[in-house]
């Protein structure tokens, strides 16, 4: 026994080591191979490899990986960006070795590198401040690592907002307008509700509103300031529109709307830098003219859709706006569909808890009526002076019965309805709950057969949801395991 755990601890280790040595070879050809297609396909091997060995294998080949950083072709240092973000995320306490590369390739000579170095670094950005926020919510600290890379991750941030701001390739600035964008939204408490928006869909699951305080780094005022500065850069940018390009205008309005609906709280803000932007079409560089008028058509319309309190205080400013730019009747239509939307929000919400209320007195109505109505005898070929023979039932604690609401045996000699129930079946007890008394009203219903079925059904009608959910759930305990 002993001998079989020893060699498969050897095998073991014998497999770590050959996948490490397979590792270093291939890299090796990645670094030093004259054909461009080898070493693509070496890389990819690599990857495989370092993603199925465990973490402190593969952070032992990181500083081989990094080397590629300097490798002339622009296709393997893109490829070594993408593999320090998979490899970064998947080995996140050891990807402080990595992250150096992303800020060197980020200034690199190639577009194609750099913008792959922001999507990257976006991507990993996103992730590092979820993973430190919830390791603060969970155990109140953050560990050093964390810390350490999350200091690698402000460069980063530094590096992608120069470039947002200084001159240069127009795919490069879009991504960083958009990483801009991307930090305004992590930085601002989250106020979306699902009925805020008529199209806003679900934005990332970290929520700024997470960090309480106690920590340096996670001061949740300090990331509300950096948010701010954020958008300040975006609408000086915004105001200087007449030395950028025309699609650079177009994204920065959209990056703007896109933070005004999902962040009521700039809304006001950016509402106004948008009414008040007012482009010489004849000077925007690299035309896209229609595009412009187009794009702040679509952001006003799309404000009048939500149904944020801050934004639709702001209609009468943005139909006039729209009329503007001949886009009154959209603007009415729009105003139209959000007002039916809202009525029957408010409509559906009404009949919902009108249901619950009625549910909730016809309870207490039918279990009223169960437990105090006089124990009249009205059954079949019985008038209300005649007797019934035998004894009268004894209901409640009295007698002997095993629990309250129990018969008597000996009043079950005479099978008589009272009142339309049998006197077999339990009477509702005070301390039963909603769901046992639902129960217990329906058993009674059920055993008077075609009688009852009426007033069963309406009953049921009359059941909330939900608790004719627990009824079902509670009933089901009492189903043989061999019925499933």
């Amino acid at each position: 026994m002993y001998s079989i755990i020893r060699d498969i601890i050897i095998d073991g280790t014998d497999m770590t080591g050959a996948s490490r040595e397979q590792a270093l070879s291939l890299i090796a050809v990645a670094k030093n191979h004259w054909d461009l297609a080898v070493k693509l396909s070496s890389l990819k091997q690599a990857k495989d490899i370092l993603l199925s060995v465990e973490s402190s294998i593969a952070a032992e080949l990181f500083r081989y990986l990094t080397e590629l950083q300097t490798s002339p072709e622009s296709l393997i240092r893109k490829f070594l960006v993408e593999l320090v973000e998979v490899l970064g995320l998947k080995v996140m306490e050891h990807s402080s070795i990595l992250m150096p590369v992303l800020l060197v390739l980020l200034k690199d000579g190639d577009s194609v590198v750099v913008r792959q170095s922001i999507i990257s670094g976006t991507n990993f950005y996103c992730r590092v401040l979820e993973k430190m926020a919830l390791q603060f919510h969970q155990s109140g600290r953050v560990e050093l690592w964390l810390e350490e890379l999350w200091m690698l991750m402000a460069k980063f941030k530094d590096v992608v907002c120069g470039i947002a701001l200084k001159p240069g390739s127009v795919g490069i600035k879009l991504l960083a307008m958009k990483f801009l964008e991307t930090y305004i939204l992590l930085c601002t408490p989250d106020a979306y509700d699902p009925e805020t928006s008529i199209k806003e869909g679900k934005g990332r699951t970290f929520n700024i509103s997470w960090m309480s305080g106690g920590n340096t780094i996670l001061d949740p005022a300090l990331f509300t300031l950096e948010a701010n500065k954020a958008l300040g850069l975006l609408l000086d940018q915004l105001q200087s529109a007449s030395a950028l390009r025309g699609s650079l205008i177009i994204a920065l309005i959209n990056c703007l709307a896109a933070t005004a609906r999902r962040r009521p709280l700039h809304y006001s803000s950016i509402l106004s830098a948008l009414l008040g932007f007012d482009p010489n079409f004849e000077t925007v560089r690299g035309g896209h003219a229609a595009s412009i008028q187009n794009s702040l058509r679509t952001a006003f319309l799309g404000f009048l859709r939500c149904t944020h309190p801050v934004i639709i205080e702001s209609r009468d400013r943005l139909h006039k706006a729209l009329r503007a730019m001949n886009a009154g009747d959209a603007a009415e239509q729009v105003i139209r569909q959000v007002d039916k939307m809202i009525k029957n929000t408010e409509r559906a919400s009404r009949d919902a808890q009108f249901g619950k209320d009625d549910q909730s007195s016809s309870l207490l109505l039918v279990s009223g009526d169960l437990k105090s109505r006089p124990l009249l005898q009205d059954t079949d070929g019985l008038t209300n002076t005649e007797k019934v023979p035998g004894k009268r039932p004894r209901y409640g604690p009295q007698g002997n019965s095993a629990f309250p609401g129990k018969i008597s045996d000996d009043s079950r000699q005479d099978d008589v309805n009272v009142n339309g129930i049998s006197p077999e079946l339990p009477l509702l007890d005070s301390d039963l709950t909603p769901v046992e008394q639902m129960i217990a009203m329906i058993g009674a219903l059920l055993t008077q057969g075609e009688r009852g079925a009426e007033s069963l059904e309406i009953l049921i009608s009359k059941i909330h949801p939900d608790l004719l959910a627990d009824i079902v759930i509670t009933n089901m305990r009492h189903l043989r395991s061999s019925s499933f």
